[in-house]
């Protein structure tokens, strides 16, 4: 996988990667998993998106966990504050999600590629 397929889908998806030997790293532990997983010499040509969207997926991940800023308010899926008699309760993640749980589906899209890599296993003797 090319490091700029990495980053040229992080910038569709509206992130600017600031460390490349971070993203390499996440990029040769995936083409590993792949590799060791389907039993493979090498990445099939029709699984490559599915792998640099891995590599993505991954990527946010531990941006996310790494508590670094990822453009999203984590904090504001508050779903009530009481003191006293005053009760506020905010309509955040009621019948629509929070941007936290956006952003936890797009990664959940991402990885989607695990469940497919099956399709490409071989057999060990």
């Amino acid at each position: 996988m090319e490091l700029s397929d990495i980053k040229n889908r992080l910038s569709m998806l509206g992130y600017i990667v600031d460390d490349d030997n971070m993203l390499q790293y996440i990029s040769d532990s995936e083409e590993s998993y792949i590799l060791k997983t389907a039993n493979l010499i090498e990445i099939p040509a029709d699984f490559e998106k599915e792998a640099v969207d891995m590599v993505c997926g991954q990527y946010l991940m531990i941006q996310k966990n790494s508590g670094k800023d990822i453009g999203i308010d984590i904090d504001s899926a508050v779903s009530s504050i009481s003191e006293g008699d005053v009760s506020i309760s905010l309509a955040l993640g009621k019948g629509t999600l929070t941007p936290e749980q956006r952003f936890d589906k797009l990664i959940e899209y991402l990885m989607r590629g695990k469940a497919e890599l099956t399709d490409y296993r071989r057999l060990r003797w």
